[in-house]
């Protein structure tokens, strides 16, 4: 805003235009006599000057003609002098505008506004925006966002005319007098219809977009939380309109994100499980290996060195081919074993029964060599839909496993009971604390600890991996009567919802 000087000797008069400017964001310097005003001229910089003619000291014209000496700074004569020659004189000495005593504040408003916008101290309003409602003075429009509101130009330059004297009272003869000109026959309740037509048009589209952006500015919020992942973000559903439907729509959106982000986070630690599983595999594999390893390197040196019997080389060379076989086995294994989570086999349809007597048949055999009587009992025929090449691997192994440890005239037996696959040999039980143990790598409890009579200690960690990449929950379990041990496979027939059902009802899994 401008800095004004006001230079009145009447005090009342110089105190009321001060008050009247005020409001408009002004800076009112007053001044009561000549010489005062053309002092606080010299030490203020000043944008405009109100200027009477007749004051003390110095008359309003002399202070004209010394401002005009060394500035072209806006001056107004505002007088009681109204005669045509202190008019002509007022404008030969360069004054810009001349108003006469008793004079209208509003007029004086409007007069000193237009002077400051010619001097380019106070721009004309081209634009002004409250709420979502946008008024383009200069256009002689208004819109909201949507789209144009319906306004009348006259309506424009009334909104226009309050705008700049925010603050002041105007009354509808000075509303009037600005808009249609002193001598226009307009009567004072046409100002009253334009300022009824000015709410309606404008208070109704403002009331209408706070009611369309306050939802949207809710939403705009939420969404900022849920960029940040804040899970308990949500976006207010406040009507059943468009914007209620978009509300909606996001916090579907929003809710299948964190589900995503969730099933990839889990995807992640089974990622991680699996490589620390991975590594401490590799690890037992290592040292496992270093005991066959050892033995063959110690019987060669032997050998090459002609240490005592090992230097008959028609025992020693078989025997060391051997340990080279059993290690090649070994490692054939581990790297097998290496391999089970590197790629998934999806499921397929077969029938059970059918797959398990093939898969039988080759222990079964086995099984009668040994003396061990093998019974299998399952239906004619049993439907499922799972990863054939993995669930066989590992009911193989399970079997191999039953076989093995069954001595002869002993029993080991197949057969399904309801959704249950139960593989059950005679044996002398393994106690409770070693059973979970029996599914680490290169486990071997202590009555199988021999390499020959214990296996490679892979089986049952095989049956493990196996049959957890297939979601599929067992139990292995000691019996009492006959002693031995019990290998149950569950929930064979039923969906993933209803394995996780059976996995927290079933009994202790390993």
């Amino acid at each position: 805003m401008a800095t004004i000087l006001i230079v009145e000797d009447d005090r009342k008069t110089n105190e009321a235009i001060c008050e009247y400017l005020k409001p408009a964001g002004h800076t009112l310097i007053p001044a009561y006599d000549g010489e005062e005003a053309f002092r606080l001229f010299g030490v203020n910089s000043i944008d405009l000057v109100v200027l009477d003619i007749m004051l003390p000291k110095i008359s309003g014209l002399s202070v004209l003609q010394k401002i005009r000496s060394e500035s072209a700074v806006p001056v107004l004569m505002l007088t009681a002098v109204g005669d045509e020659h202190t008019q002509v004189k007022s404008f030969d000495q360069q004054a810009d505008d001349y108003m006469t005593k008793p004079f209208s504040m509003v007029l004086l408003g409007r007069r000193i506004t237009a002077l400051l916008r010619r001097s380019g101290q106070s721009p004309q309003l081209q634009k002004m925006s409250f709420g979502n409602v946008t008024v383009d003075f200069s256009g002689y429009t208004a819109s909201d966002e949507s789209g144009k509101i319906d306004i009348m130009p006259k309506e424009i330059d009334l909104l226009r005319l309050l705008v700049e004297h925010k603050g002041l009272v105007l009354t509808r003869s000075q509303i009037l007098d600005d808009l249609w000109g002193v001598d226009c026959p307009i009567t004072d309740r046409t100002v009253d219809t334009y300022i009824k037509n000015l709410l309606i048009s404008l208070v109704c589209s403002l009331l209408f977009s706070k009611a369309v952006t306050d939802p949207i500015k809710k939403i705009s919020t939420s969404t900022e939380k849920m960029m940040k992942l804040d899970r308990v973000a949500s976006c207010p559903v406040c009507s059943k309109d468009e914007i209620g439907t978009l509300a909606q729509n996001v916090n579907a959106l929003y809710s299948n994100l964190l589900s995503t982000i969730e099933h990839l986070e889990q995807e992640k630690e089974n990622v991680q499980e699996m490589e620390r599983a991975k590594v401490d595999f590799l690890r037992a594999a290592s040292h496992e290996l270093k005991t066959p390893v050892t033995a063959l390197n110690a019987t060669l040196e032997n050998m090459i060195l002609g240490v005592g019997k090992y230097q008959d080389y028609a025992i020693y060379l078989p025997e060391c081919k051997e340990m080279v076989e059993q290690l090649s086995g070994m490692i054939q294994e581990i790297l097998e074993t290496s391999r089970l989570n590197l790629a998934g086999e999806s499921p397929a349809k077969v029938d059970l029964s059918e797959l398990l007597t093939e898969l039988c048949e080759p222990y079964r055999l086995i099984a009668a060599a040994h003396q061990v009587t093998f019974t299998l009992d399952l239906p004619e025929q049993s439907p499922a839909k799972l990863p054939v090449g993995p669930f066989s691997k590992a009911v193989s192994n399970i079997v191999a496993n039953a076989v093995a440890y069954t001595e002869a005239g002993k029993d080991v037996s197949v057969y399904m009971d309801g959704e249950r696959l139960i593989i059950e040999n005679e044996c002398e039980p393994i106690p409770d604390c070693e059973i979970h143990r029996l599914f680490e790598p290169f486990y071997r409890p202590d009555f199988s600890r021999s390499r020959e009579d214990g296996g490679n200690g892979l089986g049952l960690y095989i049956v493990d991996t196996l049959l957890k990449s297939m979601d599929i929950p067992y139990s292995f379990k000691p019996l009492e009567m006959p002693a031995g041990m019990r290998f149950t496979i569950y929930g064979l027939f039923t969906s993933r919802t209803k394995n996780e059902d059976i996995l927290q009802a079933s009994p202790p899994l390993c």
